[in-house]
């Protein structure tokens, strides 16, 4: 169940000052991830980038990992147990 308290107080004034600040933060820390992530959003939603499956087990739901922020249009597709082995973080 939802917290009424945590929901009043993300649509107060200070709440959304709150998110807006983060937000912001996020962006300067990882400026090439944010723009990586809505490169691929962008041109998947224009249909210039299709979703595949998973490169390396074949599980149809897949996500977008990018082997360099420098080159956005450079992915490959990766189910979410690959992703985090790809990064080391393996389950």
């Amino acid at each position: 169940m939802y917290d009424k308290a945590k929901y009043k107080y993300r649509h107060s004034k200070k709440g959304k000052e709150a998110s807006k600040r983060c937000n912001r933060n996020m962006y300067r820390k990882w400026r090439e991830r944010v723009r990586a992530r809505a490169y691929v959003y962008y041109h998947k939603k224009i249909g210039e980038i299709k979703k595949e499956n998973c490169l390396l087990c074949g599980n149809i739901k897949s996500q977008a990992h990018h082997l360099s922020y420098d080159d956005r249009s450079d992915i490959i597709w990766v189910c979410n147990k690959c992703h985090w082995r790809l990064h080391g973080r393996g389950r």
